[in-house]
């Protein structure tokens, strides 16, 4: 099962884990680096460490955790490496996805597209990488490869952090939106060869962002 921030129904106390600790990861509340300390994120959710640690092995599959001395468990730390492969991997197959969506599209899905975009904007800055992630899989899932979907779907799971990171800071939220209403502009005309063009841009204008917002953390913590 992909999981999304949003998520499938919660029927476990290991689901109810998994989606709060990713919460806290992604805002930013649990930092790259930092230890997890089991006993008192247990308490603290209300949950045996049984589902907690069912919780953990499935966020270490999603490389947001990482185990270290046996039994420790740390956040991941933040990775240049791991950016450069996501994008690497997002900027062809999401151009192509793009691609494939306006040009199969029904002016039906075209119409429920153009609406995502217009949705006021959320108000946590989770909230609004579900929309944007929301937006994308909606134009994707129009191309009907659905097989391409669940792969695209994967590399948002492991992405997700690196996008929330962009999205603390307003202007470039601001930034984002903007590309995206080219990007849509595009798909809702059909235009197959823009639309790809316009993908990649925002994507690699992503990762320019992002490698930059790391450079200057990294600075900072130097002094």
């Amino acid at each position: 099962m992909t999981a999304t921030l949003g998520g499938p129904r919660r029927t476990t106390k290991a689901d109810s884990a998994y989606y709060e600790i990713r919460r806290k990861v992604l805002e930013g509340e649990l930092a790259p680096g930092s230890v997890v300390e089991q006993e008192a994120l247990a308490k603290e959710l209300g949950i045996s460490t049984t589902p907690l640690r069912e919780a953990l092995r499935r966020l270490e599959a999603l490389g947001l955790l990482r185990q270290v001395a046996h039994r420790e468990m740390r956040i991941a730390p933040l990775s240049v490496k791991e950016i450069t492969d996501l994008y690497a991997l997002r900027i062809r197959l999401e151009a192509y996805a793009a691609r494939l969506g306006a040009k199969h599209a029904s002016a039906e899905q075209r119409w429920e597209i153009r609406g995502l975009l217009e949705e006021p904007v959320a108000g946590t800055k989770v909230g609004q990488l579900e929309q944007n992630r929301g937006l994308h899989r909606a134009m994707y899932a129009a191309g009907g490869n659905h097989a391409l979907a669940v792969t695209l779907d994967q590399l948002w799971d492991r992405a997700d952090r690196y996008r929330a990171i962009l999205l603390r800071d307003d202007e470039i939220a601001d930034t984002i939106h903007a590309e995206h209403s080219e990007i849509v502009d595009a798909f809702c005309d059909a235009q197959e060869a823009q639309i790809a063009r316009l993908t990649k841009a925002h994507l690699e204008s992503g990762r320019v962002r992002l490698l930059s917002v790391i450079a200057k953390a990294e600075q900072e913590t130097l002094g």
